[in-house]
């Protein structure tokens, strides 16, 4: 009994989840692949690996909280400030830290 949506709502839902799903596997490999290369020589690697699956439950334990009581709006905006803080955490790794291209210490 429901109206169809309209053809540019669907194209607009097809094209947010595949944005979603390709910032998602970058994030999921990358990650990842970063810390790897920052503790490449040390016997730390499993330790920060664990550290990174820990905050990835904890983030998706408090969206899933959020969920509930939340507008779509602040979850949307609450997302979108870690991934800015994720992603400057990067470039500081990156820029004082370890080369991420070359895995050299600085």
């Amino acid at each position: 009994d429901a109206d169809a949506p309209a053809a540019h709502t669907m194209a607009l839902l097809f094209a947010a989840s595949a944005l979603h799903a390709i910032g998602g596997s970058v994030w999921e490999t990358q990650l990842p692949a970063v810390l790897q290369t920052i503790f490449a020589d040390d016997h730390d690697k499993a330790a920060a690996m664990a550290n990174l699956k820990m905050w990835q439950s904890l983030g998706v334990s408090v969206l899933f909280a959020m969920s509930f009581g939340c507008s779509l709006t602040l979850q949307s905006v609450a997302q979108l400030a870690l991934l800015v803080v994720a992603a400057g955490s990067i470039c500081v790794a990156h820029r004082r830290v370890v080369d991420l291209d070359s895995g050299r210490r600085r």
